[in-house]
């Protein structure tokens, strides 16, 4: 199935709903409930859109495409010997944050991702996301290299701070509307307790590591599901299982279920100067070796170029998830352009004639 097909079912499923809802009520009034029990099927879909869209022929495609990437990023990892949790850390933070996983180098904090299920890391390759983005595709290479990763949602009672400052490269600034964004869900999460923050969890050899990829942050679980961060214990995040879970129904089955990831959290974890010490000896390679992931760009910018072009005709998350992407793309069609260009001139010119009757 193709994802247009998917996105004129959805579509279909509204027309008819909403021709259903007209219909009861016009007859009778009284039979509101039975009215909208005709838009039911149109929002129950709600809760299989995402597992629908991985059965199309496009979102097969990318995820090809993203897990060559992953695999290509694991075997640079391994080829130089960088396979404990720390130093894939740290050179995952190093080559996210200086570009060699974003098409162009350049990789923004932004909300106009895709957030396609299971492929969120993709958004890291396009160059625009969010702290799931990073999150996930860090958890992808663990995974890859055989470790133990999930992502977890968390809910930080304030905006989160650059809690490490070890990477060469500050992390992405968000753009002004992104900024605004961001402002606004801490603020709503301040009173409703959800999550606003996405990390990541990595198990190996029975040693648990609860890591922050894009605030380069190293954390410790303590009581009430509260994670300290490691070099400042006074500030915290608050882990939210219910959300976490919720992550992995719509947009991540990868994520371990509540009773295992529990588990894991629970596992001992290493020192804050260990984890330093470590860091800083992986960050340091990375700097000391630049070339080797300027080989690996060039050698993988091929598959940035296509993964970008193949998703950049899908809209977001919300424009897929209810059929509407399908409308954008006959707004955004070279035809239909000129034609809507022209009723908005018209409509501009009714209005400036309607202004100069009323000021008569």
């Amino acid at each position: 199935m193709k994802m247009d097909t998917k996105n004129k079912i959805k579509l279909t499923e509204l027309g008819l709903g909403m021709i259903g809802t007209n219909i009861i009520y016009i007859n009778d009034r009284n039979q509101i409930i039975a009215s909208n029990l005709c838009m039911l099927p149109y929002f129950l879909g709600f809760l299989t859109s995402f597992k629908t869209e991985m059965k199309t022929e496009e979102y097969k495609e990318l995820e090809k495409l993203y897990n060559e990437v992953i695999t290509n990023t694991a075997t640079l990892m391994k080829e130089n010997a960088i396979t404990d949790p720390i130093s894939v850390f740290a050179t995952f933070m190093y080559m996210y944050r200086n570009g060699y996983l974003s098409l162009d180098k350049k990789y923004d904090y932004s909300t106009k991702m895709k957030d396609f299920g299971n492929l969120q890391g993709l958004d890291v390759i396009r160059g625009l996301g969010v702290c799931r983005s990073v999150a996930s595709m860090h958890s992808d290479i663990c995974n890859e290299l055989g470790m133990d990763s999930s992502v977890i949602m968390v809910n930080a009672k304030d905006a989160i701070p650059q809690i490490e400052k070890l990477c060469i490269k500050d992390k992405p600034i968000p753009d002004e509307k992104t900024k605004k964004f961001v402002k606004l869900v801490v603020a709503a999460t301040k009173v409703i307790p959800t999550a606003n923050h996405a990390i990541t969890t990595v198990e190996k050899d029975g040693v648990n590591y609860i890591l922050d990829p894009m605030n380069d942050g190293f954390l410790y679980m303590r009581e009430n599901n509260e994670l300290h961060v490691a070099n400042n214990e006074d500030y915290f995040m608050k882990l939210n299982m219910p959300v976490t879970q919720m992550n992995r129904m719509f947009l991540n089955s990868k994520i371990k279920k509540l009773k295992g990831l529990k588990e894991q959290l629970q596992k001992p974890s290493i020192d804050y100067d260990t984890y330093k010490y470590n860091y800083q000896i992986a960050a340091e390679t990375c700097m000391f070796n630049q070339e080797i992931f300027e080989e690996f760009y060039k050698n993988n910018k091929d598959i940035y170029e296509e993964i970008v072009r193949k998703s950049d005709e899908h809209g977001n998350m919300m424009l897929r998830m209810t059929g509407f992407d399908q409308v954008r793309k006959v707004l955004e069609n070279e035809k239909v352009k000129p034609v809507i260009e022209k009723m908005k001139y018209n409509m501009n010119e009714t209005k400036e004639e309607v202004k100069q009757l009323l000021k008569k």
